[in-house]
């Protein structure tokens, strides 16, 4: 399925490892496959003050991506075109092991800011 990816490990340490790796490399193939850098050019990331990353060169207008990682998913968010700042935000939970749908859903929610 284009889009996306599926990755397995054999220990939660080997897995944390892997997927923390793939949600690095994700936004950089993303912006070569999109034609937005070059093969050849290396795009530069910063964290902002909360710790979310953000593409700091080259610098693309309405740009924005998240990253989210969890048990055997990683995902990647983009948004771009808008007019002004845009900010995305996503999180994946893998299910498999969470408990209460309820809780982890209440959980979710608390993490939001106001206008969210």
């Amino acid at each position: 399925m284009k889009g996306m990816l599926y990755v397995s490990g054999s220990s939660a340490c080997d897995i944390y490892d892997l997927h923390s790796g793939c949600g690095k490399l994700l936004p950089i193939y993303y912006l070569r496959t999109a034609s937005y850098v070059q093969p050849s050019q290396h795009p530069r990331f910063e964290r902002g003050q909360r710790g979310k990353p953000f593409l700091a060169d080259p610098v693309i207008p309405g740009f924005d991506f998240n990253i989210s990682h969890e048990g055997d998913y990683v995902l990647l968010a983009v948004a771009h075109g808008a007019e002004g700042r845009t900010d995305i935000g996503v999180n994946v939970m893998d299910r498999t092991n969470s408990g209460d749908l309820a809780e982890a859903i209440d959980f979710q929610v608390s993490c939001f800011v106001s206008n969210e």
